[in-house]
């Protein structure tokens, strides 16, 4: 393998392990729900188990869950996130099936994730002579970005970034998430948090760039050092461009940019026909303030016509 072949393996290696260490901190408190939510399984009671198996495997299991039903009918469910393809995926969970089933005696049902950009070719069958061993394999992007946006559970919110924006701009989308994101977050400690998380995660979809003009017209008062883009900024060398870029664009949306963002994204939704009081759940200005933004709208419209 050539040297710039090995540097480009190890880098996507290093980013899927940043994506993944993300996608376990978020995820673990609302698994379940989640699952719930892309699968709608009736389950009535969860346990996250710890399976400490017999046998050396090289990557451990994302998440293993007891559940159990309305009729006491235990299944074990394993389930993966992948923000790549892999072409031993199969077989690593006819593995693990196998191990699972040992371990618990129980069926097991295997559910894989797929968060990444690519096309997802990954196979989902394993075909025997005697059998054929299949797991269920969900793109995050055939869900809609709105069913996530709905959570009253910022870790589930932040994952509408990767779901399917149907017709909606990608600006629109990010504010809704920024704003549902502060609207929720009860300190700007965790709206820092969730903030890096959701900036990590955007990189799955290519959105970095969106992510650093929305966040300069909003008054996210942190410190910008310690966010991804910065530090990458530094890896680069333009540190003081990016640093004095950064700091004019917070200050500057200290002062103005939050009103102008928050009109702006109003102005969208009720362009898409959005409910008043959705719309103040996301930006938090007052219905007085909407219907006066409403009636601008309306003004415009008739005036293109």
């Amino acid at each position: 393998m050539s040297k710039t072949r090995t540097q480009k393996y190890s880098k996507a290696n290093k980013e899927a392990r940043r994506y993944d260490k993300i996608l376990k901190e978020n995820i673990q408190s609302v698994i379940w729900a989640l699952v719930e939510r892309v699968l709608k399984i009736d389950v009535v009671k969860t346990e996250i188990l710890y399976p400490e198996l017999a046998f050396t495997i090289e990557r451990e299991a994302d998440f293993v869950i007891m559940g159990t039903s309305k009729n006491g009918e235990e299944t074990v469910y394993h389930i993966e996130f992948q923000s790549q393809n892999d072409s031993e995926m199969v077989s690593r969970n006819y593995m693990y099936s196998a191990l699972f089933n040992h371990k618990y005696r129980k069926p097991v049902k295997q559910i894989v994730i797929y968060l990444g950009n690519d096309p997802l070719n990954m196979k989902i069958e394993l075909v025997m002579p005697d059998f054929t061993f299949k797991y269920e394999l969900l793109d995050m992007r055939s869900f809609s970005y709105r069913d996530f946006l709905n959570s009253n559970i910022p870790e589930e919110v932040i994952l509408a970034i990767l779901c399917n924006f149907e017709n909606d701009s990608n600006d629109l989308v990010i504010s809704q998430i920024l704003l549902k994101l502060r609207a929720l977050d009860k300190s700007e400690t965790l709206f820092k948090r969730h903030f890096i998380q959701l900036e990590v995660l955007s990189g799955l979809r290519n959105l970095e760039q969106i992510i650093h003009q929305i966040r300069q017209k909003m008054p996210i008062t942190f410190d910008i050092q310690k966010l991804p883009s910065f530090q990458e900024g530094l890896e680069k060398g333009i540190e003081k461009g990016i640093e004095k870029g950064l700091e004019e664009g917070i200050e500057k949306g200290k002062n103005i940019g939050e009103e102008e963002a928050l009109h702006d994204v109003a102005q969208r939704l009720i362009l898409k026909n959005a409910p008043l009081d959705y719309i103040q759940e996301i930006t938090g200005l007052s219905i007085t303030a909407l219907k006066k933004i409403q009636k601008e709208v309306n003004f415009n419209k008739a005036k293109d016509k």
